[in-house]
């Protein structure tokens, strides 16, 4: 595969699992540092070629965001796409064939008419294990391309995959207003920023609310899911190391494009968006100068 794969860094080499899915392919690691850059070479075998520094300032959780935007404008061309992963993603899993051409899942299960507690438990236990079965990276290939395409088709620049364990909330293959995650995301160079303001640390949900506001959409692939350890030693902070940053950084996004977002149940660490459907994203679009 053609496509360059970058992946921002701290070389936490314990946590570091992704290099082992894409070590034949075009990947560029991005560090900090010249020191976390030598120690990934020297223990993990990475090409030199294949490995970056951003000279990352001392902007603590935003460093991601500026790491990211030195990541696009440096090492990949206007108007190119490329795919974004996250160190520590170990595998995936997806909703194999055939399921997986279909656009929704019905789960052929009268929920209603269930006679007795062990059949439920049943039904539910053989969908969480068809959701939950292994993708060989060969067919990851393929779906990071179909992914594209289908943002090409929707007219629209950043796509990702399902961040949701339960397979009650992944019937729909497809996704359009919502949150993209970085962990695994494609994306098209057009000149927007990662690093929104000072203090961003949420840069993929502010790319995701960017984009929805200018493109209309993103798009999210339900059936397929990145698998890592959230929150996990060696990346930007544990939760509730975050939990300032996302609280403020919430708060930013829900003044930069009123009556978009909303705070998801109440929680301020959390937003969604107010708007489900094409037509009153639109119409908020026209409102607000973007149509």
């Amino acid at each position: 595969m053609n496509k360059k794969i970058l992946v921002a860094s701290k070389s936490y080499i314990p946590r570091m699992r992704v290099h082992r899915l894409i070590s034949d392919m075009n990947y560029h690691f991005i560090f900090d540092n010249d020191e976390q850059r030598n120690r990934a070479i020297k223990e993990l075998g990475l090409r030199k070629n294949g490995t970056h520094v951003a000279n990352t300032p001392n902007i603590g959780q935003a460093g991601i965001a500026f790491v990211r935007e030195w990541g696009e404008r440096n090492l990949i061309d206007f108007g190119e796409w490329y795919i974004w992963i996250d160190d520590n993603v170990s595998h995936f899993t997806w909703l194999p064939y055939p399921w997986y051409d279909q656009e929704r899942i019905d789960f052929d299960v009268d929920w209603k008419n269930l006679e007795g507690k062990s059949l439920m438990i049943q039904a539910c236990y053989d969908w969480h294990k068809i959701y939950n079965t292994i993708c060989p990276i060969n067919q990851i290939i393929q779906i990071w391309e179909e992914l594209i395409q289908k943002c090409e088709q929707e007219k629209t620049v950043f796509g990702g995959f399902s961040i949701e364990e339960n397979f009650f909330f992944r019937y729909k293959k497809w996704q359009y207003f919502t949150y993209v995650r970085t962990q695994n995301a494609v994306a098209k160079n057009v000149g927007l920023p990662f690093h929104y303001w000072p203090e961003c640390m949420i840069e993929d949900m502010a790319r995701s609310v960017d984009v929805v506001a200018r493109y209309g959409k993103v798009v999210v692939n339900k059936f397929v899911k990145p698998m890592k350890q959230f929150w996990e030693i060696g990346g930007i902070g544990l939760l509730q190391e975050r939990i300032p940053n996302l609280e403020h950084g919430n708060a930013v996004l829900i003044k930069m494009y009123p009556e978009l977002m909303q705070y998801t149940k109440g929680k301020k660490c959390q937003l969604s968006f107010k708007h489900k459907t094409q037509r009153s994203i639109d119409q908020w679009r026209r409102e607000h100068g973007y149509l």
